[in-house]
C-alpha cells in the first residue's frame, strides 16, 4: 500500500511540474473564438486547464449515470432473488414430504 501511495505522489508531482513548466514556457495570451462572435482572450494554460476540467466533469457525470443504472439493475435482481427464495421455501416442505433424511457421513 505504501508503494502505491508513493507512486501516486510521484505521478502527481510530475504532472504538477509539467503544468508549472508549461505555464512558464507559454505565457502568451490566446484568443478563443466561439459561436455568435464570442471571443475570449486569456493565457493558454488557463484555457487548457478549463478544457481538462470540463473533460473531468463530463467523465464524472457519465460515470454517475452508469453507476446509477447498475445500482437499479442490482436492486431489481436482488428483489427477484428474494421473491424466488421465498417461493422456493414455501414450496420446499411440500416437495420433501415422505422423503427420509440422509445420514451424516454418507
Amino acid at each position: 500500500m505504501a508503494v502505491k501511495r508513493l507512486l501516486l505522489t510521484i505521478v502527481l508531482l510530475a504532472v504538477a511540474a509539467f503544468g508549472v513548466t508549461f505555464t512558464i514556457k507559454n505565457p502568451q495570451d490566446v484568443a478563443v473564438s466561439y459561436y455568435f462572435d464570442i471571443v475570449l482572450e486569456g493565457p493558454l494554460a488557463l484555457f487548457l486547464l478549463a478544457a481538462f476540467a470540463l473533460g473531468v466533469v463530463f467523465g464524472f457525470l457519465a460515470n454517475v449515470a452508469l453507476v446509477l443504472r447498475t445500482r437499479r439493475r442490482l436492486r431489481v435482481a436482488s428483489r427477484d432473488l428474494e421473491r424466488a427464495q421465498s417461493k422456493s421455501q414455501r414450496e420446499a416442505p411440500a416437495a420433501t414430504q415422505g422423503v427420509l433424511p440422509l445420514k451424516e457421513g454418507v
